[in-house]
């Protein structure tokens, strides 16, 4: 989807009037999808693009991903879509300015995320305030310790 952003927006630029990316549900599939890199919303939760039409106010789902499902349609009017794979919106749309790295940055957000977290979990375990008792030579000591510390588990 984010590869595709800038392309999409140009191809459709005067068609329509708004893009949205809804993350749904999928109740009917044809056969079961397994995604691989796991996507990052969830297991079951399936991205799709909403287009409203210019001139006519419709809205029309943009299913590029759609075939991991064995759906074969890529764009279906947005009622049709709905109904026919059961699905269920599990947000609200979101505007569609995704970038062209925008899956890659997402992806190294939650890496940096995890770091920060366990970082956070190892505080408590190595810093309190004795750290800050003591003479100068002694801070330089515990200071020293505690770089090395960082470094062994980060």
């Amino acid at each position: 989807m984010s590869l595709l952003g800038p392309m999409t927006r140009r191809l459709l630029t005067g068609t329509v009037s708004n893009l949205e990316v809804v993350a749904l549900r999928i109740g009917s599939t044809p056969l079961p999808a397994t995604l691989n890199p796991p996507d990052h919303n969830g297991p079951d939760i399936h991205t799709i693009i909403t287009a409203t039409l210019r001139s006519s106010n419709e809205e029309w789902v943009i299913d590029i991903t759609g075939c991991q499902y064995s759906f074969r349609d890529i764009v279906v009017p947005f009622e049709k879509y709905i109904t026919q794979n059961r699905c269920t919106l599990n947000e609200p749309p979101t505007p569609y300015i995704n970038t062209e790295t925008t899956d890659q940055d997402l992806n190294d957000v939650n890496t940096e995320i995890g770091y920060r977290r366990y970082f956070a979990t190892l505080v408590p375990a190595y810093v309190d305030n004795s750290l800050l008792q003591g003479f100068d030579f002694e801070f330089t000591t515990k200071v020293d310790d505690c770089i090395q510390w960082a470094r062994m588990h980060m």
